[in-house]
């Protein structure tokens, strides 16, 4: 076959623009395409084996193109590896991801609640619920850490740099280990004195203490307070704890209370799961058999829809149906699809 050479100049009087490259129209694109069982003309390609089919034998089995054809079937590139070698290409693992999503992942380490507890177990500035912005906490280095008439004075008994080793020690640790930590530097004593005209009695007294170089210093609970920088009610909850007989602190309560104002409720989350089941959805036509069988629940909306215009249309069809339950945003939309 004579091989014609057409220059994109020469088309120029036809009125089309184009930038002069050549075009040679290949043999193979005059070949028709046929059946590999067949001599008919070809209607899809198997997915399996990558042969053509005519539309008669598109429904066959892999080893009767193998035994007609001679060629060996696609390599399994199923592996718990992250990726493998298949000949010369290189091909990621796409099962490493269930999901199989695109959409942005959640990140619970970078919400502001979390970042703002986080800070506050270090030491750290935050910004509290109520937006307002909690100072760091810092090193007592006054040379007063309690009354100056005490009779313990703990202010000669711990210099500065002991100071801020007890600090920066105590501040590498979780909530949970600072409350052990402080619940086994408090002790239990027997009050020595009472008040005769007292109303009532106290039945327990605490001591406090702290560590420097191997060296166990009793101070006052004002100190104690000022060395750790943290507030009486903290210390007066451990030591009820101490009172009641608790051979340990709790874990932290925080967090895990029942109080969720921004927690959706059952009802919302059906009305969402009641709309979206509204809009007609069928399988796909050019998914292989393979990714049938791994999800054949997978369904597909018309391609005009999005996730904007379906909540859009979710927020409609609340006010239409009259449901009680507050509209959602349109992440957990986004989520259900």
């Amino acid at each position: 076959m004579q091989k014609i050479s057409v220059t994109y100049s020469e088309l120029e009087d036809d009125g089309a623009e184009h930038s002069g490259s050549e075009y040679l129209p290949s043999d193979v694109e005059d070949t028709p395409r046929k059946c590999c069982l067949c001599s008919d003309e070809v209607f899809i390609a198997c997915p399996d084996c990558l042969v053509f089919l005519c539309y008669d034998h598109r429904q066959t089995d892999c080893s009767e193109h193998v035994q007609t054809v001679g060629i060996s079937p696609v390599p399994d590139i199923s592996s718990d590896r992250d990726e493998q070698s298949v000949g010369s290409l290189r091909i990621p693992d796409i099962n490493g991801d269930k999901s199989g999503s695109r959409r942005r992942k959640r990140n619970p380490a970078k919400w502001h609640r979390v970042a703002a507890k986080r800070n506050r177990e270090m030491g750290q500035a935050y910004v509290s619920a109520t937006s307002k912005l909690v100072p760091q906490k810092v090193v007592c280095s006054n040379e007063v850490l309690c009354r100056p008439n005490s009779k313990r004075r703990c202010s000669t008994k711990v210099s500065l740099s002991q100071r801020q080793s007890i600090f920066y020690s105590f501040y590498k640790l979780d909530g949970n280990s600072q409350n052990s930590y402080l619940f086994k530097s408090i002790s239990p004593v027997t009050p020595t004195v009472q008040r005769v005209e007292a109303k009532s009695h106290r039945t327990m007294s605490f001591r406090y203490h702290v560590s420097v170089d191997g060296e166990v210093i009793h101070v006052c609970k004002k100190a104690f307070a000022a060395l750790h920088q943290i507030t009486e009610s903290k210390i007066y909850h451990l030591a009820q704890q101490i009172e009641s007989g608790a051979s340990a602190p709790h874990p932290s309560y925080r967090a895990k209370h029942s109080s969720r104002p921004n927690q959706l409720s059952p009802e919302q989350l059906q009305s969402v799961v009641d709309h979206i089941n509204l809009f007609p959805a069928e399988p796909s036509h050019y998914s292989c058999s393979k990714n049938r069988s791994k999800n054949p629940s997978r369904l597909y909306v018309s391609s005009t829809l999005s996730v904007e215009k379906m909540y859009v249309l979710y927020i409609a069809w609340c006010e239409t149906e009259g449901i009680q339950a507050q509209p959602v945003s349109n992440d957990p939309v986004a989520k259900f699809l």
